[in-house]
């Protein structure tokens, strides 16, 4: 996966691009999505909110945004969990 940081607030928040090189579409800003990480302190510690989109204007949107919930869900979220100790 391959992207662009467009903003970063140390410690606070990163937005970047991504796109997946093999993902045999073409490489154009139209197919590049935001990611976005956000931590906040809370009472118990810190919260991290994770925020991925817009896939509206990007080949085979509707999908990739199925395949990113799934993703996020089943792979990426339980191993954060795991390598944090949750």
């Amino acid at each position: 996966v391959k992207g662009t940081v467009l903003e970063y607030e140390e410690g606070v928040k990163v937005t970047s691009t991504t796109f997946d090189p093999n993902s045999g579409m073409e490489d154009i800003p139209a197919n590049h999505v935001n990611l976005t990480y956000k931590l906040e302190k809370t009472e118990n510690g810190t919260l991290l909110t994770i925020v991925q989109g817009d896939f509206y204007g990007a080949e085979d949107g509707e999908k990739r945004y199925e395949e990113s919930k799934s993703g996020w869900k089943d792979m990426v979220i339980p191993m954060m969990k795991k390598l944090l100790g949750e």
